[in-house]
């Protein structure tokens, strides 16, 4: 679904229901989301190649976890994209081909709320490109044996992401923002400069802000 958010183009992607059933044989090829969707995700980007724009779904893009980047074969069982990886590599080839900028992937899920700088190596593109993967906890996250930890993830490192093809790579280099039980994220598209920024500002229950960063799209 297309819309907009005070003039940001944005898409609301559903990574749940088209989902194919994964088993040890087919996994590296299950598809997470229909030819369709895909299909209308990539004429979407198309329209808008260089603007600023959101890419909202409910699984995380980008935010490898240090057992799948220590063993790739556990992939096979993440709820994220990393656990199709015909879909995102689908989908990352399809950015650095067409030189897609300025996107920015907002997920959730986690329990917590990070960002990840991803740069996508494609065969056949003119250059890497580059995009922003947000994850924004929920309001209330308060079941801790249901929450991804800090120490599960390579925080201020560049990693490869586990399970790419030979035509594609993708580097991450994720930040914590908050691990609270009780906060809330805060995204800001500052488009005054040369070049647009993004910055992402976690806050407490309290509303004090705890951490903010800012990227460049």
């Amino acid at each position: 679904h297309e819309f907009d958010i005070a003039g940001i183009p944005a898409f609301a992607a559903d990574t749940l229901t088209e989902r194919e059933r994964r088993s040890d044989a087919n996994w590296h090829e299950a598809a997470m989301i229909g030819a369709a969707q895909m299909q209308a995700i990539q004429r979407w980007l198309a329209r808008h190649p260089r603007q600023p724009k959101l890419l909202c779904c409910g699984s995380v893009l980008g935010l490898p976890a240090l057992r799948t980047l220590e063993e790739p074969s556990l992939c096979r069982n993440a709820d994220d994209w990393s656990g199709y990886p015909a879909a995102w590599t689908q989908l990352c080839e399809f950015i650095a081909r067409q030189g897609i900028e300025g996107l920015v992937v907002l997920a959730g899920d986690y329990h917590l709320s990070a960002v990840a700088e991803l740069e996508i190596r494609a065969a056949g593109a003119a250059a890497p490109a580059r995009v922003v993967s947000v994850v924004a906890s929920g309001w209330n996250a308060s079941l801790p044996f249901a929450n991804f930890r800090r120490s599960e993830h390579p925080w201020e490192q560049t990693v490869r992401l586990p399970g790419g093809c030979p035509t594609v790579d993708v580097w991450s280099t994720p930040q914590l923002l908050s691990d609270a039980q009780r906060q809330f994220t805060k995204l800001t598209f500052d488009l005054d400069g040369a070049q647009p920024v993004l910055e992402v500002a976690s806050f407490e229950e309290s509303g004090a802000q705890t951490r903010a960063v800012r990227l460049r799209l």
